[in-house]
């Protein structure tokens, strides 16, 4: 049970952390213009991205956004080593 609750909680993060490098991405690609899939990627993570921007207030959106990329990369690996069979 407790294999399986890791299981869907690094699928979740790991969802997560391809939308924030999808979105920095094609934010870098497009040089701000709005696009339909770029709407997508806004619309998933700006919930996450307001929420960072009230704790580091003088980070830049891409900043933020790296930064939620390595924090979730963090938490997976420790998630990975937590839950590797003994």
């Amino acid at each position: 049970m407790t294999r399986q609750v890791f299981e869907v909680a690094n699928w979740l993060l790991a969802i997560l952390m391809w939308l924030l490098i999808g979105r920095i991405l094609l934010d870098q690609l497009t040089r701000g213009k709005s696009t339909v899939i770029g709407r997508l990627f806004h619309l998933a993570t700006d919930p996450l991205l307001r929420f960072s921007s009230q704790l580091f207030p003088r980070l830049s959106t891409i900043a933020q956004s790296v930064l939620w990329v390595l924090a979730l990369l963090a938490v997976r690996l420790i998630l990975f080593v937590v839950a590797m069979p003994r």
